[in-house]
């Protein structure tokens, strides 16, 4: 769909997502150029610079991701899914106390994220 419509930023988004799960170091290195290009075209975009950052942060750059996210959450009101990306973030650096918080009021905001099951089978759990 990426190569249709390379305009379409959702659809470049997405992929940089999935690409940046893989186990295969090249599709990584994609993921992060795709993240770069959308932050250039879009730089104001809450979803790609929650993107670029959850890239970032999945390609080891913990410092660049928590800079990312600390401006982005400073300029707008973030999404379920950054808020989710950000927990995580939090999580890494051992906040776990700050990251429950933010997990326990981003499943109350109407709406879903994908990974709003997970989350509320984990806040469950404990």
């Amino acid at each position: 769909m990426h190569q249709q419509f390379p305009d379409d930023i959702e659809a470049a988004d997405q992929l940089a997502l999935v690409l940046v799960e893989s186990a295969d170091e090249g599709k990584r290195a994609r993921a992060l150029q795709i993240s770069e290009a959308n932050i250039r075209r879009f730089p104001n975009q809450e979803v790609t610079i929650a993107s670029a950052a959850w890239i970032q942060f999945k390609l080891g750059s913990t410092d660049i991701a928590d800079r990312m996210f600390s401006e982005l959450t400073s300029k707008v009101s973030i999404s379920s899914q950054t808020g989710y990306y950000i927990a995580q973030l939090l999580k890494s650096q051992g906040k776990d106390d700050d990251a429950k918080k933010i997990l326990e009021a981003i499943v109350k905001q109407p709406g879903s994220f994908v990974q709003k099951k997970a989350v509320l089978e984990d806040l469950e759990s404990k």
